[in-house]
């Protein structure tokens, strides 16, 4: 009661192969099973269910054939060529390595070599889930290719601190982790805890003579670097 359907523009060319396959391959297990060669290209096979009995499907023929096993399924040929992928994980830039053969010993590469950049963050290796939670792979090191593999950049955000000097005063404050490029508001004297008997801030600045960088309380600057502030007290 099963019914099979061969689609080919050269079906006078198939010859039907029996219970066992032509070339040395292994007999059909499933009786339903028919195996069609065509000799310049592989049938391809739709199958047909009977209402009175299930379908299965086994592969049980040679590359060369097509199986068709009352099941719906037509197998089909592995690849044979595989591709590397690299995401930027939020940066930009990426790059694929494409038909790249099985077993394949392969370099991994690094964000330079695939322009992964993202400002204010440093690259810190790849892996093969986003967050961080898969097989973790530095530049350079190797891995035998057994399929698609796509690899997530990693990046920990740049940081800088910072650093408030009483500067003939009492106490210190200090502010870290402030990220890379971010505008950052200059501390008052009073969210620092800095203080000169009789005296306040007027103003802190980069040199304790005075002679550098002036900053304002309150006011705002973009952090490129650690930053140190003096303060710099009324008379």
């Amino acid at each position: 009661m099963y019914r099979f359907n061969v689609s080919n523009s050269m079906q006078g060319n198939n010859r039907q192969i029996g219970g066992t396959s032509a070339g040395g391959c292994g007999s059909c297990q499933q009786s339903s099973c028919q195996c069609r060669q065509n000799r310049r290209q592989p049938s391809s096979c739709q199958c047909q269910q009977s209402q009175s009995q299930p379908m299965t499907c086994r592969p049980c023929c040679c590359p060369a054939y097509v199986v068709c096993c009352c099941g719906g399924t037509t197998t089909t040929p592995s690849p044979t060529t595989f591709s590397v992928t690299y995401d930027p994980n939020g940066g930009t830039g990426g790059a694929t390595d494409s038909n790249l053969a099985l077993g394949t010993r392969y370099t991994i590469k690094s964000n330079g070599e695939v322009n992964v950049i993202r400002p204010g963050y440093t690259f810190t290796g790849w892996n093969t889930e986003p967050d961080g939670s898969g097989i973790s792979y530095a530049a350079g090191s190797t891995i035998d290719i057994k399929g698609d593999v796509t690899l997530y950049a990693q990046w920990d955000p740049i940081t800088f601190d910072v650093s408030y000097e009483a500067n003939g005063g009492t106490g210190e404050y200090n502010d870290p982790d402030i990220p890379a490029n971010s505008q950052y508001i200059i501390k008052t004297q009073d969210q620092t805890g800095i203080t000169n008997a009789g005296k306040t801030i007027t103003s802190w600045n980069t040199e304790a003579a005075g002679t550098g960088t002036s900053y304002a309380p309150g006011s705002s600057t973009t952090l490129d670097k650690d930053l140190t502030l003096y303060a710099q007290w009324s008379t």
